[in-house]
């Protein structure tokens, strides 16, 4: 009110008058506003939206190399398994091989020694005919020069008998 009269004091007071100062005011206000005020709230408001646009940018980007990360590993992972895959296969089919390897030396093992087996075989029955020959041609011979030096009844014939039999026993034991 005083101030009010005081800028107004001498002018009449009517609506228009009134009105006048308010306008008046309110246009001083809104330069004192855009003066003082509104150059750094608008700063402000223009470096909040500047680093909410960079937050944003920041966070697309961070979005995007997130998704590119994990797509690197999804495929370093895919590339794993698959030579995780590759190795168990390569693996399985060495084993595969090097047992299919062992059972056919085996086999070619076991052949080699049955035939050595009936090599031998063979050799010791050669031996033993050989030796059985042998025995009986010298069974023979001493047969022979008994017959001869002594002249065969049924007594002699018996003891003969009887001595070759023992021989034979006496030839197994030694």
């Amino acid at each position: 009110m005083i101030a009010t009269n005081f800028l107004i004091g001498s002018v009449p007071n009517t609506f228009l008058t009134s009105l006048s100062v308010v306008l008046l005011s309110f246009l001083l206000l809104m330069l004192l506003i855009k003066k003082f005020a509104w150059g750094p709230v608008s700063k402000m408001l223009d470096e909040r939206a500047n680093k909410i646009a960079g937050d944003l940018d920041s966070a697309e980007a961070d979005r995007n190399e997130a998704n590119r990360l994990v797509k690197e590993k999804e495929d370093l992972l895919a590339n794993s398994r698959n030579e995780a895959t590759t190795i168990v296969r390569k693996a399985k089919e060495t084993a595969e091989r090097e047992a299919h390897d062992i059972v056919s030396n085996a086999h070619e093992e076991g052949r080699r020694y049955l035939e050595q087996a009936k090599r031998e075989i063979e050799r010791e029955r050669e031996v033993m005919i050989e030796a059985a020959k042998n025995e009986v041609a010298d069974l023979s011979i001493q047969i022979a020069e008994k017959i001869i030096r002594k002249e065969l009844n049924a007594e002699t014939h018996q003891e003969l008998i009887n001595s070759y039999i023992e021989g034979l026993g006496s030839q197994d034991e030694s």
